[in-house]
């Protein structure tokens, strides 16, 4: 799939629907369209972390780009957890859809129904490609996952040989809680978390939650927990956690999901790069060149802001 000698790629962060920017940041970044395809005069590709739909205002659209270049050799796509709960929630085992038909559930895919016009047709054709989609990407000189590497997990579906959801069985287990493959899941398109018993927030979309997203790649012992847990109150900080990270002398990981508005765009370490700046809630769309360096360098950021 990757060769190993070609190290000339561009990561670009979760997009939610936003095509305008991502065409200006693919312009930005020098691809050039021609016959609908976006490419680059010197053979970049691009790479997706997934998280093409939902929210934005041209859904539709970031799929017909981010596809076409797929189709054509220029970029690669991960799946991201939306994509994930989309294949969910339109893919019936024994009479059951997988994803429950829920208000919640609706809501957070009516963007992407209106984008597609409601057509059964049109929403199967992607939800076939979404399931195309692979999970974790793994080479020679980098890795990417949509929210969390995690080897253990990893290794497992290595050994089973999976790596997109083509499988239904597999499919059809990973949205059974706590079996392995919805813990497997969990993390790697969703990220960690950790409950913190009588702490409750209400997340970027309004849901109240008492289970807090862990900063998986910070390093250390004895962190504060708002130090090292999304939306945390530093009011309540009375509890410790420590953290494996992510090892040093591994290549370097990207990855998005974690929605770091109002945050500097910086590498969460000199290997590990989130490319996820909210672009659906008034950030910023992130790109990484890389070029095959061991060391990430945080001059080769490159942004578009939203487009009013």
């Amino acid at each position: 799939m990757f060769n190993s000698n070609f190290t000339s790629y561009d990561f670009i962060g979760d997009i939610h629907g936003n095509a305008d920017v991502l065409v200006k940041l693919l312009n930005k970044l020098g691809y050039l369209k021609s016959n609908n395809i976006y490419s680059h005069p010197e053979a970049r590709k691009a790479i997706f972390m997934g998280d093409l739909i939902d929210r934005g205002p041209k859904i539709l659209e970031v799929l017909q780009i981010v596809k076409n270049m797929v189709d054509e050799g220029n970029a690669f796509t991960i799946i991201g957890n939306h994509e994930y709960n989309f294949i969910c929630y339109f893919t019936v085992v024994e009479g059951k859809y997988l994803r429950a038909h829920s208000q919640k559930n609706n809501s957070g895919i009516r963007a992407t129904l209106l984008a597609l016009n409601n057509d059964l047709e049109l929403i199967h054709y992607y939800v076939k490609w979404f399931r195309t989609l692979p999970i974790y990407l793994d080479t020679e000189n980098f890795r990417v996952v949509h929210a969390q590497w995690k080897q253990p997990f990893i290794n497992t579906l290595k050994e089973f040989g999976i790596n997109d959801f083509s499988n239904t069985e597999f499919l059809s287990k990973s949205t059974v809680q706590n079996s392995p493959e919805y813990k497997f899941i969990n993390c790697l398109l969703k990220g960690e978390e950790i409950k913190v018993t009588g702490v409750l927030f209400h997340d970027k979309d309004g849901t109240k939650r008492e289970y807090y997203r862990l900063k998986w790649w910070k390093k250390g012992n004895n962190f504060k927990v708002d130090e090292i847990l999304f939306d945390f109150p530093s009011e309540k900080n009375e509890r410790s956690i420590s953290s494996l990270g992510y090892p040093e002398n591994n290549v370097p990981l990207f990855f998005g999901h974690y929605c770091l508005i109002d945050q500097q765009i910086i590498l969460q370490n000199k290997n590990c790069c989130c490319l996820d700046y909210c672009i659906s809630k008034g950030g910023k769309l992130i790109a990484y060149r890389f070029n095959g360096e061991k060391e990430l360098n945080s001059e080769n950021f490159i942004y578009e802001n939203t487009i009013d």
